[in-house]
């Protein structure tokens, strides 16, 4: 398996309503797998946040951030 991707559908609603500002965070090594886990969070009006899209990858390259975030 070379990816794993989740969004909710709450979540794309959200982000097609407020696409102005995303936070894309990604950690490398730091799970039991050594796998590359990419975190994109959304914000609302009136400071809130939600959780857009949750991406599990298991490689490195320039390539799969592209597929990852398409």
């Amino acid at each position: 398996m070379t990816y794993i991707f989740y969004a909710h559908s709450i979540s794309l609603n959200l982000i097609c309503m407020n696409q102005k500002v995303l936070l894309i965070n990604d950690t490398y090594k730091t799970n039991k797998y050594w796998i590359l886990f990419i975190y994109v969070v959304g914000f609302m009006a009136f400071n809130s946040s939600f959780t857009m899209v949750l991406v599990f990858m298991a490689s490195k390259e320039v390539g799969s951030y592209w597929i990852a975030l398409e």
